[in-house]
């Protein structure tokens, strides 16, 4: 067997020595007074630390007083009950005429929507919207032609909706 060489055998020395002096640094044990104040982070410890710092939960203190009374909320949804449907009389539209029928709100109400229904006859629509005089639409307005060759009836109606 060979032996080694003074260079390998102290190679082999420092190594140990760098080693275990990394080994014996690590296990110290550190304490307070190794810590400077003020230093240490929550990041810094453990969970287990962190609980155990924390304490009970006290008793509820007092209510403060009320504060000022804030801005008033937006209007109110719409109200169903507020809404009306109105009918025109039947109207008679004789063959080849026009015929203008009209569903009229009661006071202090708008139109939201409207329409018609023709009981008899060939009546094609040539216009239907609300109509307003001022301010907002008052009345529901059908003109209807008979394009048949017998009388038709129709009615219009308002759908309208109290404030």
């Amino acid at each position: 067997m060979r032996r080694p060489s003074p260079s390998l055998a102290l190679s082999s020395l420092a190594l140990l020595v760098a080693l275990s002096g990394t080994a014996v640094a690590a296990g110290g044990l550190v304490t307070s007074r190794d810590i400077k104040d003020r230093t240490i982070q929550i990041r810094d410890l453990s969970p287990a630390a962190i609980k155990a710092l924390k304490g009970n939960r006290g008793d509820q203190g007092p209510q403060g007083p009320a504060g000022p009374q804030g801005p008033a909320g937006p209007k109110g949804a719409f109200d169903p009950a507020k809404l009306t449907r109105i009918d025109s009389p039947v109207m008679q539209v004789a063959a080849s005429s026009l015929g203008r029928l009209v569903a009229v709100c009661p006071t202090n109400s708008d139109v939201i929507s409207g329409g018609f229904l023709v009981y008899r006859g060939a009546l094609r629509v040539v216009g239907d919207f609300p109509a307003t005089g001022q301010g907002p639409p008052s009345r529901y307005e059908v003109y209807l032609y008979n394009e048949g060759s017998i009388t038709g009836e129709a009615v219009a109606f308002a759908l309208c909706a109290a404030p």
